[in-house]
């Protein structure tokens, strides 16, 4: 069984693991050690398992080839390729092996993040139809693809970071709550926006603090914006913190998250700790969007405008009770949903349909 991913990032340890158990000593995955966005790194750690692989980026990294792969993604019975049209060497591996009457599964977006109407969709359908299989991240995205296409073979792998033993509600700490940001620190995120109007808010009369946990390219400009606003006693950098017990203490001490630009996993982790987040509207936000729910686990905000965001904030402080008390439902709900044993079964029982048993 070959799985084949351009990185393979620390948040892909836990679905990773299980799915390793569930596969036995048959599953191989073949990972690169950036992604197109440099930023992004392979960090998982699955000893043997893990086969490393060399990404070559070609015209300003917008097209991929990775080589290392071709002999045993042709050879096995069994292999997942990252849906992503913009890696030449999955094209090569999808044509060989129809040719040869091998099935293979693409694993990814349904979607281009530019929408299904993009001109790109009919690439990307072309890449569909050489596939057994399309493995999306949500039950929505499968729902659309299969109305869509309703002959494709379409099923769905709930994106999820944590084990449903894990996916508790985090504690109430005492004292003074915060607000916090969890994730790269890049411009598309918007965490500049987050520090403006939480400016904006404490002059408005905001009592809770900001921690922003994540690196990134904004990460010291932040850092110097912070402090020429006069604010660097109530703002904190906690840097990058992957371990789940340590981030538990950071939500614990959290009213809400917050995502000032698009959304992805950052939702599903908030909720594993029954802590709801503060959405901008909107944006092309990745799938894990259908697991947001207004006035239930989040509220929203009107994209890229600081004062809608600054009183966001005052009012989930306003509601602190109220979203306080909703913790153990949005873990429950999250758990249900969004555990990593879903996610690990589905792509096993991928790995079987493919072998044809």
């Amino acid at each position: 069984m070959v799985l084949v991913q351009t990185v393979a990032p620390e948040y892909r340890q836990i679905p990773f693991k299980l799915l390793k158990d569930r596969c036995g000593g048959e599953l191989q995955i073949f990972v690169g050690q950036s992604y197109f966005n440099e930023n992004i790194q392979t960090g998982v750690s699955l000893d043997d398992t893990l086969v490393p692989l060399h990404n070559h980026f070609l015209f300003w990294r917008r097209l991929e080839w990775q080589s290392g792969i071709l002999r045993e993604a042709l050879a096995a019975p069994s292999v997942i390729l990252e849906f992503n049209p913009r890696i030449i060497s999955n094209w090569v591996i999808l044509l060989i092996r129809r040719l040869l009457k091998r099935r293979t599964a693409l694993w990814g977006h349904s979607w281009s993040r530019r929408g299904d109407k993009y001109w790109t969709e009919h690439i990307r359908h072309a890449m569909r139809l050489l596939a057994y299989e399309t493995v999306v991240y949500t039950d929505k995205q499968r729902n659309e693809l299969a109305q869509r296409y309703p002959k494709l073979r379409v099923v769905s792998a709930p994106n999820a970071l944590y084990s449903s033993k894990d996916i508790v509600a985090a504690e109430l700490a005492e004292g003074n709550l915060d607000f916090i940001y969890v994730g790269r620190m890049d411009v598309d995120k918007r965490p500049a926006l987050l520090l403006n109007a939480f400016k904006e808010a404490v002059r408005g009369g905001l009592s809770a603090n900001l921690v922003f946990v994540g690196e990134g390219s904004e990460t010291q400009s932040l850092k110097h914006q912070a402090a020429s606003y006069d604010l660097s006693n109530r703002v904190t950098f906690a840097g990058t913190i992957n371990d789940q017990n340590q981030l538990r203490y950071f939500y614990e001490r959290a009213i809400a998250s917050v995502s000032p630009g698009y959304v992805g996993l950052s939702l599903i982790q908030s909720l594993s700790f029954g802590v709801p987040m503060l959405i901008a509207a909107d944006e092309a936000h990745s799938p894990e969007i259908e697991a947001a729910k207004r006035g239930e686990n989040c509220a929203f905000f009107t994209e890229g405008d600081e004062h809608s965001l600054a009183e966001g904030l005052l009012g989930m402080e306003d509601n602190k009770k109220l979203w306080l008390r909703r913790r153990t439902e949005i873990a429950k709900e999250c758990r249900d949903n969004y555990s990593a044993e879903f996610m690990a079964d589905s792509l096993a029982e991928v790995f079987t349909r493919l072998r044809g048993v």
